[in-house]
């Protein structure tokens, strides 16, 4: 029997054809790469429309809209010149300056402090000069150089400011204690045209100064006006001058205007800090680098896309701001957040810059009516206090009793929403006004810390107390506040 041998005809392997793979593989990145180039271009072009409808509304959004803001001055009136060589002529190097900064600005002083406040006002006569010189003068003009990126503008002619204030303040209180309480006075309005003069230059830079030193003014003016001599003698203030200074507290024209130039420089600064780096330009002092280059045609897209975002959360954010009457306000409206804020802490991870930008935008607007709220009750002890001297010593039952001929009208807080007015207990043994604070509760005067930090201030407590009795102050010998603590010199009082 023969046998068949069987056999099977297996299928020809195909070759693999690499060179079409790599085309492909060569067509799809082609494809990736274009799409993202028209991503990055539409996002681009979308930003691009938003901005300019922004400005053609009257929004300032980008440097020369600042530029454009800035008015011509004469240098002999420009108050903002005038401002900043009284701070640039400072004396800050002699021993006698050095040591005013070694006493904390309460009264009352000691004998010890009033020797060491008066060597480091009198080193300084020259910059106090100045700042009253300033006073005189009408026009303002910071003459700031815009560049981009925004954030990174010449600072240099707000800086020293911050010491001159406390220079001013320390007069203040010094005046005051001395009986010279006429000339404490004026020296208060010296520091309260700082803050005018500040707050004109529209920048969040200059409106954060402003607002430091708006807290100056008021922290002094309400100590003086615990006991503040008011009468018609040459030392004393006259009922005159406490009627213009309290007049200048409530003027609510000048602050509005600042918040809102502020936070439309938020607004600003924000977009263009993104519009810069996808652009790929560098910080000052820096030169265009290729790595600038490949990040900026790498994350184009997305930087675009977050600056889009954060547009459209500072456009309601500004629009919450301009609409809120108070804080209270405020806080019921912001409390969910923009809807593009909500975006954005859904996927923080996707929207790493924009998530960065957006944390305190509450906080900045809630400052600003913290602000307001220090300056109402500076006005308000003043006038409680002018009552009472013209009353024997008695003071208010009410606080309607000072309108209208110790206060225009009666200043509401912010903080309680409603136009109502800040608190007021007329206890003799510890009379205060007061705000409800932060978590807009009355709670009937309490200083009780409402969230523990490294220092509690008024506003971090049940209400913001202001005493219209002069606490009891322990005064200890007047030395160096810094102290060497693992090899870093830090303040320690």
């Amino acid at each position: 029997m023969s046998t068949r041998s069987t056999y099977v005809l297996k299928p020809r392997a195909r070759p693999v054809r690499w060179g079409r793979i790599f085309l492909f593989a060569i067509l799809l990145l082609l494809a990736l790469a274009a799409a993202h180039v028209l991503t990055g271009f539409y996002q681009d072009q979308q930003l691009k429309n938003q901005i300019e409808w922004l400005r053609r509304q009257g929004e300032p959004m980008l440097a020369e809209d600042f530029t454009a803001r800035q008015v011509a001055v004469a240098d002999e009136d420009n108050a903002a010149l005038a401002l900043y060589w009284a701070a640039q002529s400072m004396d800050v190097w002699s021993e006698a300056a050095d040591k005013l900064w070694w006493v904390y600005f309460e009264l009352p002083f000691s004998d010890e402090e009033m020797g060491v406040l008066s060597a480091g006002l009198q080193a300084n006569r020259e910059p106090l000069q100045r700042l009253r010189e300033a006073r005189e003068k009408r026009g303002v003009n910071w003459q700031v150089e815009f560049n981009r990126p925004l954030m990174f503008f010449e600072v240099g002619r707000f800086e020293g400011h911050a010491d001159l204030a406390g220079l001013a303040r320390a007069d203040v209180l010094v005046m005051h204690q001395m009986g010279r309480e006429s000339e404490a006075l004026e020296r208060a309005r010296d520091l309260l045209m700082m803050v005018r003069v500040l707050s004109e230059a529209g920048i969040n830079k200059s409106a954060d100064s402003a607002k430091h030193r708006m807290i100056s003014a008021a922290d002094v003016i309400q100590q003086i006006a615990v006991d503040l001599r008011i009468g018609q003698s040459m030392s004393e203030a006259k009922p005159a001058e406490v009627r213009k200074l309290i007049e200048e507290l409530l003027d609510e024209k000048r602050p509005a205007q600042m918040q809102r130039l502020a936070v439309r420089w938020q607004r600003a600064e924000a977009v263009d800090l993104l519009r810069c780096a996808a652009e790929g330009i560098p910080f000052p002092d820096e030169k265009k680098s290729r790595e600038d280059w490949y990040f900026a045609m790498g994350a184009k897209p997305w930087l675009l896309w977050d600056a889009r975002l954060l547009l459209e959360h500072w456009n309601e954010a500004v629009k919450l701001s301009d609409e809120s009457g108070d804080a209270a306000s405020f806080q019921i409206a912001a409390q969910q957040g923009t809807a593009a804020q909500r975006q954005i802490e859904e996927h923080p991870k996707r929207h790493l810059m924009a998530d960065f930008s957006i944390k305190w935008w509450r906080e900045s607007v809630l400052w600003h009516w913290e602000v307001a709220a220090e300056r109402r009750m500076a006005a308000l002890a003043l006038a409680i206090r002018w009552y009472a001297v013209e009353h024997g010593g008695q003071l208010p039952l009410g606080l309607e009793q000072l309108v209208p001929e110790y206060l225009p009208a009666m200043p509401s807080d912010p903080f309680a929403g409603g136009g109502r007015k800040f608190g007021y207990v007329a206890n003799c043994e510890g009379p205060i006004i007061y705000s409800v604070g932060s978590n807009g509760k009355d709670d009937g005067g309490s200083d009780q810390v409402l969230r523990m930090t490294l220092y509690a201030g008024r506003w971090d407590r049940e209400d913001a107390v202001v005493p219209l009795k002069r606490p009891y102050r322990e005064h200890f010998p007047v030395t160096s506040p810094y102290r060497v603590i693992n090899g870093v010199e830090m303040r320690v009082r």
